[in-house]
C-alpha cells in the first residue's frame, strides 16, 4: 500500500511504527490467528529475508479494501535489542 494512502487511513503517529499492507487477489490477505506472523522482505541482493512487520490486526478476513495492520520492526529495534539476549 503507498505510505501516504496508510497515513491517511491511521491516526495520530502510527505511521511511525505500524505499516499497512494491502489485499491481493488471488493471495492469502490477513485473517484469524494470524496476529504474531512475519511480514518479510526479500533482498534481491543478498537473497535473504528481513522481518520488517509482525502482524497486529486487520478487519474481518481478508476484506478487500481494509489493510492488513503490522509492527513496524524497525521501530521497536531499540527496545528489541536492549530486551532480547543475544545468542
Amino acid at each position: 500500500m503507498l505510505r501516504g494512502r496508510c497515513v491517511r487511513s491511521s491516526t495520530g503517529n502510527a505511521s511511525l511504527y505500524v505499516l499497512n499492507s494491502r489485499f491481493v487477489p488471488g493471495q492469502p490477505g490477513l485473517t484469524l490467528g494470524d496476529s504474531g506472523g512475519p511480514l518479510q522482505y526479500l533482498s534481491e541482493s543478498t537473497g535473504r529475508y528481513y522481518l520488517v512487520g509482525v502482524v497486529s490486526f486487520g478487519v474481518g478476513c481478508a476484506r478487500t479494501g481494509f489493510p492488513g495492520v503490522y509492527s513496524k520492526v524497525e521501530y521497536f529495534l531499540p527496545w528489541i535489542r536492549q530486551n532480547v539476549q543475544t545468542f
